[in-house]
């Protein structure tokens, strides 16, 4: 029942980023040379403390990976949603237009990391069922 609610909380959050970001894709452009940079170090650096916290907390393996995924993906649905809600606008916001990008840029941080993470389970898991034999 949870995990039914969290994938529709999550699916929520990703059309809300969406439609942000189609909605206002001209404004978005003009502004990524401006602000992307800095928003970029700011995506690596959030999943960069997020793993660092989750190390220091002494979170297993799985509890890592989910933590450093949540913080840097629900970052940016969740900045347009404020900024949107302070400004009463149904257009992005001069507040909400750097949490676009964050949101747009952050998955060309956080999918590498989701594949790798895969790519290394698969490959633990083949070789146990190589050891068994």
């Amino acid at each position: 029942y949870q995990n039914r609610l969290q994938q529709m909380a999550n699916i929520l959050f990703g059309l809300m980023v969406i439609g942000a970001t189609i909605s206002d894709w001209d404004l978005l452009m003009s502004q990524i040379t401006d602000i992307g940079i800095l928003v970029l170090l700011m995506a690596f650096l959030l999943l960069g403390l997020s793993l660092l916290f989750s190390n220091l907390f002494r979170l297993d393996p799985a509890e890592r990976k989910t933590l450093a995924i949540e913080v840097s993906l629900q970052n940016g649905a969740m900045g347009i949603a404020l900024a949107s809600l302070l400004s009463q606008s149904d257009k992005l916001s001069v507040f909400a237009l750097p949490w676009a990008i964050y949101g747009v840029l952050m998955n060309f941080v956080v999918l590498p990391f989701v594949f790798y993470h895969a790519y290394q389970r698969r490959q633990q898991s083949a070789q146990q069922k190589l050891h068994q034999r």
